[in-house]
């Protein structure tokens, strides 16, 4: 998935780091912090991998951490798509 398609589904991120080719993407719920990691040039940044933690930085499972963060953007029509093709990269 690329960085153009994450906003429809998740949101703006509530915080974006930068370090060389790689952006850090975290992205708050209650419950949960989703950090997802994108490579790639400016304009062709690709999601390379996922992590979640709970509040207290424990580890807590992504797939619930995505919905929790996605929860309002789902309801959205246009982002049923990206929310199924997000699903799909990372939860075969």
């Amino acid at each position: 998935m690329d960085a153009d398609a994450l906003p429809t589904y998740l949101g703006e991120p509530s915080l974006r780091r930068r370090e060389s080719a790689w952006e850090i993407w975290q992205y708050a719920a209650p419950e949960c912090l989703l950090y997802v990691f994108l490579f790639g040039p400016d304009g062709g940044q690709t999601v390379r991998h996922v992590d979640a933690r709970d509040r207290q930085r424990e580890p807590y499972d992504v797939a619930t951490c995505v919905r929790r963060v996605g929860v309002a953007a789902y309801s959205r029509p246009e982002a049923v798509n990206i929310m199924r093709q997000f699903r799909r990269s990372f939860f075969p």
